[in-house]
This record gives structure tokens, C-alpha cells and sequence, in this order.
């Protein structure tokens, strides 16, 4: 069991390796500064957007630039070796140079992979790792944490705020179009017919799904449809919510008399997660098959917040890879894909189904037709090196403005990426308070 207190953390690794639990503080303290020196890239725009975008590329005013930008980069001393590899090399290959210990490879080695088509042994997968540890909550860096109420909080919040600034919100209001004269935005059409009238539009969506919404899609330069449509929106997530009518009981730490949740059902929970269980699961998704052994993470957010579920009762997420979004997700697959998850998890936790009351399964193609994640892919397009940065979503335009007058990008495909980060929405919007000459 790993947490914030190090030296549980050190007595939990010397189970399997006494050089593991010497060397995991020493890793963290690396992976965390090398985490201090990316997240000066995550404040703004890319370094040197403008020159990117306005066609004036200088490679010499571009490095200057960046060089300016990350000057820290002189600052992290040996830990830029670290960099060096999470941009270029597999999490395995990372780890293993720490670590020896299969149970805390797994466990680490899947946070490369969440929500990504790919596995630890791709190096694709070095840059996940570090991307997992750039947030903070409150002073503590590189920790996840619940909302209070659900994630579905963080919306009505805002919400809130929006409403007391004089801001209108339609719900339940589908986009059927974004309304436009040929060079610029003049607002949206909402299923239902209803139009409203605004020369900017601001998208969270995809920016495949954004472009969708056109009509004519003829009014985007080919080189930027060509960009876009080369973007990898792949996906290996089948997502279960479930209502439980009490706390798994796990055999490795067994539930109190008292019923009361423990820490082992705080955080997050790891099945099937040795690094040879992700490389089949993801070798099998790759040829369209089911995965025998897929990856599980378990949270039980009720266990924190009680206002998420009635006394005694529990809401479990199960996030589960790898699943291909090319597979026929009839009903019957859906429930075999379920029923197998479920059984695994009885050999971690035996009564696990008998304490299921509802269920969600959600596939990747789910994912794609209830929340408009193209491909099902949480982050808006896969989080590699050739999709970041100045790349992210297309090189000429990576500054949050898309190609036509007043529509601009807020969400996940933008840069940073994603993450409930909420970088690229604040970015974006700075860049449209300058653009409006209201800062």
C-alpha cells in the first residue's frame, strides 16, 4: 500500500525489496522535480506560439524562446537525464533502472498507460509517467484526490459562479451546429432549432468534433483537416460505475468488525498490473481481441465522501484497459467483457458480486457516442510526444485559435493536454481576453 506517509510507504516496499524501499523516495523526489521543471510549459500557450502560428518560423527566435521559457531546465542538474528518457524511452525501461521488485513495477508502471493505447514496454508510454505527477492538490504534488459531492461538483460550481456574473447555460441542449459566414463564427444552433447569435465560439470538445459541427467544412485550410485527421484518438478504456450495497472486503487486508472503511479502500486499487499482465492485455486489445487479464483501478469515492451514496452503501468506479474501440460492443460482449472483470476481482476481494446493485458499462464506444470523446479517448487525442506541445492539435494552430475568426479551443486537445488540470481551459481563455482587448 503506497500513500503520502513515506515511511509507510518505505515499510510497505521492503516486503518485496529493501533496495526498492530505499530507492522509491529517491525516484519520487526526481520524477517530482523534473514535474516542477514541465509544468513551466503548462502556464500558457507553447513557448513561441506566435512565431509558429503567424508562419514565421525561426528556428533560432524559436529555440531563444524556448530557452527563455525553460531557462530551469539548468536547474535540474542529473535529474535531466530522467527527462530525457520519460520524453524518449518505455516506463519499463525508466523503471527498471530503479526498481527490481515485479508488484512495484506493475503499480507504477501502469500510470503510463491510463486511458492510453499502449504499454509499458512502448515508448510512447515514458511521457504518461511524468504527466501522472505535474498536478498538485492544495501543497501536496503528484497526489489524485475526490471531490467532495462527485466530479459532477466541479460543474455546478462553476457553474454557480458563472450564473452570479450575468451568464446564461442551456442544459440538456445539444449543438447540432456551429453558424458561420465563411471566414468567422456567428454562433450555434441548438438541437430543437433554437439558434443563439455570438461572434465567439469557445469549444471543449474534440477538435474532430468540433469541426463536425460545420456544415461546410470546406472553410478549414486542407493542411489543418489533413492535421486533424491524422490525430490518434485510440482507445483501451471500458469504464463500470457501480452502486454497492457495502465495502469490498479484500484478502490481503481484511474489513474492520465495525464495517467503517480502512485505507485500503481510500486510495486507488491495482489488479492485474504486473508489467507482463499490461503488455498481453494491450497485445490482445491491438488485434481486436478481449483482454483474458485486463488492468483494473478500483476507487471507492464514498468511502471518503459519504454524501455520495446512502449509509451502508458504496459507489465504485472500475476504469479497465485494454478494449478495442473496434469491437462489436453488443450487449452480450458488454456483459461478458463485465462478468469477467467482476470474477477477477472475487479472487481479490471473494463476494465482490453479491454486493453489486447497479452497474454502467460504459465501452469506448460509449465513451465516444454519451460524452463526444472521439475514439472514446479520455484525453482528447492520445498524450505522446508527436501530439504535445506545438503539435497539439495542429502546428499552426496550437495557440487555442483555430482556423476561423472568434472559434477557439478550451478543452483537452489543446495544450497541456489532459488531466482535471484545467490549464488549458484558463490558457485559452487568457489568450481570448487579449484577442477581445479585455486585459
Amino acid at each position: 500500500m503506497l500513500g503520502s506517509d513515506a515511511i509507510q510507504n518505505k515499510l510497505s516496499i521492503a516486503q518485496f525489496s529493501e533496495s526498492d524501499a530505499i530507492n522509491y523516495e529517491l525516484y519520487t523526489q526526481s520524477l517530482r522535480r523534473v514535474g516542477d521543471f514541465v509544468n513551466s510549459f503548462l502556464d500558457g500557450p507553447p513557448p513561441g506560439v506566435d512565431l509558429i502560428s503567424e508562419g514565421k518560423v525561426s528556428m533560432y527566435k524559436l529555440s531563444k524562446e524556448i530557452v527563455k521559457h525553460a531557462s530551469s531546465v539548468f536547474g535540474l542538474g542529473k535529474d535531466t537525464q530522467l527527462l530525457a528518457e520519460l520524453l524518449t524511452s518505455p516506463s519499463e525501461k525508466v523503471l527498471r533502472k530503479w526498481f527490481e521488485s515485479e508488484p512495484l513495477l506493475g503499480v507504477l508502471a501502469s500510470d503510463s498507460c491510463i486511458g492510453a493505447m499502449t504499454s509499458p514496454k512502448l515508448s510512447s508510454s515514458g511521457y504518461l509517467l511524468l504527466h501522472q505527477v505535474m498536478g498538485q492538490i492544495d501543497d501536496e504534488k503528484g497526489v489524485w484526490a475526490y471531490v467532495e459531492g462527485g466530479m459532477g461538483k466541479i460543474s455546478e460550481l462553476l457553474a454557480e459562479r458563472a450564473k452570479s456574473k450575468g451568464v446564461k447555460i442551456y442544459t440538456s441542449a445539444e449543438v447540432e451546429n456551429i453558424l458561420d459566414n465563411g471566414t468567422s463564427v456567428q454562433g450555434v444552433r441548438l438541437k430543437g432549432g433554437t439558434s443563439v447569435t455570438t461572434n465567439t465560439v469557445i469549444s471543449n470538445a474534440t477538435v474532430f468534433e468540433t469541426m463536425r459541427l460545420f456544415n461546410d467544412s470546406s472553410i478549414f485550410p486542407d493542411s489543418f483537416k489533413n492535421d486533424v485527421s491524422r490525430i490518434d484518438y485510440s482507445s483501451p478504456v471500458v469504464k463500470i460505475n457501480l452502486a454497492l450495497s457495502g465495502l469490498p472486503n479484500f484478502r490481503a487486508y481484511p474489513n474492520t468488525h465495525d464495517g467503517k472503511p480502512g485505507p485500503q479502500h481510500f486510495g486507488t486499487i491495482h489488479i492485474n498490473t504486473r508489467i507482463q499482465d499490461l503488455e498481453d492485455a494491450y497485445n490482445q486489445a491491438k488485434i481486436n481481441l478481449v483482454s483474458d487479464r485486463p488492468m483494473i483501478e478500483m476507487t471507492i469515492p464514498s468511502s471518503v465522501d459519504p454524501t455520495l451514496a446512502p449509509k451502508g452503501k458504496h459507489v465504485c468506479g472500475l476504469f479497465i484497459q485494454y478494449a478495442s474501440y473496434n469491437l462489436n460492443w453488443t450487449p452480450d460482449v458488454k456483459r461478458k467483457f463485465a462478468n469477467n472483470v467482476y470474477n477477477i476481482i472475487e479472487n481479490y476481494a471473494p463476494g465482490f458480486r453479491k454486493l453489486i446493485l447497479h452497474e454502467d458499462i460504459l465501452s469506448p464506444r460509449d465513451l465516444e457516442e454519451v460524452f463526444s470523446l472521439t475514439g472514446g479517448n479520455i484525453y482528447h487525442g492520445a498524450m505522446t510526444t508527436d501530439q504535445l506541445l506545438w503539435l497539439r492539435p495542429s502546428p499552426k494552430y496550437c495557440g487555442y485559435k483555430l482556423p476561423l475568426e472568434g472559434l477557439y479551443l478550451c478543452g483537452a486537445g489543446a495544450h497541456p493536454g489532459g488531466g482535471v488540470i484545467g490549464a488549458s481551459g484558463r490558457n485559452s481563455a487568457r489568450v481570448i481576453l487579449q484577442d477581445k482587448m479585455l486585459v
